[in-house]
């Protein structure tokens, strides 16, 4: 069974969050088997609508494996400016070996910041919220980032717009896993527009 599992960090961007995994809850609902865990990289985050967390496992007791998804939401962007984000190596890094061992890495809104500093959009195409398309491409020249797109798949890195195209990107990612019939079933339960990309 393939397994899905969401980190959270300080600052989430609650519906980056919601979106993505009401989609994959509304899969279950439907009879699709897949894990849904959480993890965190700091302790107790609070989103930023004040919401807080209870007691979730860190990002290190994550056990993936090939073909698994792990997906990073959004969060404030002064924290994404912070010292305090920049200095989570450790994560960075085991985003990095996600990636080199196969495991989907996928990010909602300035999520994609922390697949940047793994390294992991050099050489790509990708997207963010459009506020912050022009400090994702300063910050990461290497990287090609794209405006007007709700998504866009690199093989297994995949990085969406900000807020509600987290939705977008967990329903393109049923679709690959489960079929077009499916996932329109999960849309209408979600009671969403199942929106496509027509470029990516």
């Amino acid at each position: 069974m393939k397994k899905i599992a969401f980190v959270i960090p300080p600052t989430v961007e609650l519906l980056d969050l919601a979106g993505p995994v009401q989609v994959f809850t509304e899969a279950r609902f439907y009879g699709f088997e897949i894990d849904i865990e959480f993890y965190v990289f700091q302790r107790n985050p609070i989103c930023t609508s004040g919401l807080g967390f209870g007691e979730i496992a860190n990002f290190s007791d994550a056990e993936l494996k090939e073909g698994d998804f792990v997906l990073v939401p959004g969060m404030d962007q002064n924290y994404v400016r912070s010292a305090a984000f920049r200095n989570e190596a450790k994560f960075f890094e085991w985003l990095k070996k996600c990636s080199a061992k196969n495991v989907n890495v996928c990010s909602v809104c300035n999520g994609a910041f922390a697949l940047g500093n793994a390294g992991l959009l050099n050489g790509l195409e990708c997207t963010t919220h459009w506020r912050r398309v022009d400090e994702l491409q300063l910050q990461f020249p290497k990287t090609k980032v794209l405006t007007d797109v709700l998504y866009v798949k690199n093989s297994n890195i995949y990085t969406s717009g900000g807020i509600a195209a987290g939705i977008d990107l967990g329903l393109s990612i049923l679709e690959d896993l489960a079929g077009a019939s499916f996932v329109q079933k999960v849309a209408k339960g979600l009671v969403v527009d199942y929106r496509k990309n027509d470029t990516k």
